[in-house]
């Protein structure tokens, strides 16, 4: 895959967004490192997407901490600190307001289920006749704008007439939907210097498509639909003669090396002088690693549960298992270095609890502690941390 980087004068103001927030851009965007043949690729998609979408080209949803969104060749999620633009109105903000925590949950699952779901240019093009009719799609595979719609209608909210087919600006006559209006800054050094940074999300997505590109193949003579990693799982449970070459497929993405890169690249997270001088000199950093410490342990909490319902029964599955695990200890590891920073301050008790949910997640014993997703109690948490040391919601 060809993957290229463009480093605009803009950046998206995430600090600015809450979950489940609809992000509209521009095709003049960048996602860094995002799959590009950009300029041909975008004039061609632009010239389905941005029929009636008064210029705005590509959607893409908000959820904790991540951006996900459809774009050539998959779901992706990414980080928002890497999305950077052209011009300071290239990102449009709209917020459905009266969302209740149960939908916020719901549309956050689902959006996040579909990371690694195919792009289908060819269905994005069927927008300009489908629309206005009854058809649903059948085929699985997803673009900017269906994601999108279909995420808020597993919540039972439905924005557009028609989920399957709808354009990115549709959402923009959706008197639900407030238009909090362009949400960029100016990009500082610290903005270029992640710009210019290995992005090691993507690497792994990158490295998980590649993955299901092999299993894909494999597992058509199996008449199997492979869609995303939790239907790699479901592959190998109902075909275990294949769990070998799936595992060899797995292996050979290395798929599981990308957190070990990514730590290696990040020595100052273990170092608690280096995080004493970030948290003094560079408090806005200091507060974003902090909060990836929260979404990760949520996120990873409940892939590791998952997969631990089904351990033992493949050699996939346990592998994958068996990264979920490493990296919960990781971000325990990591919180007792934050958790030095607080001691004896407000702020340190709902460190202190994360760390204990990372031992019970750890031990397997999470689901007799807590009645919350492992994703719910950590935004809990965080939603306490943020409160007690002065940043709000």
């Amino acid at each position: 895959m060809d993957f290229s980087k463009f480093i605009g004068s803009y950046v998206l103001d995430w600090a600015r967004l809450q979950p489940c927030d609809i992000v509209l851009s521009r095709e003049s965007l960048s996602v860094d490192g995002m799959l590009q043949p950009k300029r041909m690729w975008d004039v061609a998609k632009s010239g389905f997407t941005r029929l009636g979408s008064k210029h705005y080209s590509h959607a893409m949803l908000y959820v904790g901490g991540s951006i996900i969104h459809a774009h050539p060749p998959m779901v992706f999620a990414v980080n928002p600190q890497r999305l950077s633009a052209a011009h300071d109105d290239d990102y449009m903000c709209l917020r459905f307001d009266s969302l209740t925590l149960e939908q916020k949950r719901k549309i956050e699952k689902f959006a996040r289920s579909q990371v690694g779901a195919l792009y289908s240019i060819l269905e994005a093009a069927k927008t300009v006749k489908k629309k206005s009719e009854d058809a649903q799609d059948q085929s699985g595979v997803e673009f900017c704008s269906r994601l999108v719609a279909e995420a808020y209608s597993y919540a039972g909210i439905q924005l557009v007439p028609n989920c399957s087919y709808c354009a990115p600006g549709d959402f923009l006559s959706v008197k639900s939907l407030a238009q909090i209006g362009a949400c960029t800054r100016s990009a500082n050094a610290h903005d270029i210097a992640i710009l210019k940074s290995t992005d090691f999300v993507l690497r792994s997505q990158e490295r998980a498509y590649d993955w299901l590109k092999s299993v894909r193949v494999m597992s058509e003579n199996d008449g199997f639909i492979v869609k995303t990693i939790n239907s790699i799982f479901e592959y190998v449970l109902r075909f275990p003669n294949q769990d070998g070459e799936v595992f060899d497929a797995l292996e050979e993405s290395r798929y599981l090396e990308t957190w070990k890169e990514d730590k290696d690249a990040h020595g100052y997270r273990y170092d608690p002088m280096a995080m004493l001088s970030i948290r003094q000199n560079q408090p806005d950093d200091f507060v974003n690693e902090v909060m990836c410490l929260f979404d990760c342990a949520g996120r990873y909490g409940d892939e590791l549960k998952k997969l631990n319902q089904i351990k033992g029964k493949s050699k996939t599955i346990n592998a994958v298992a068996d990264l979920y695990q490493t990296m919960i200890k990781d971000v325990q590891s990591r919180l007792m270095l934050v958790i030095m920073q607080y001691i004896g301050k407000l702020g340190v008790a709902p460190l202190v609890e994360l760390r204990t949910m990372c031992i019970h997640l750890i031990g397997g014993t999470y689901c007799q502690y807590y009645s919350l997703t492992a994703y719910e109690e950590a935004a809990k948490l965080k939603a306490e941390w943020k409160r007690e040391v002065g940043l709000g919601q």
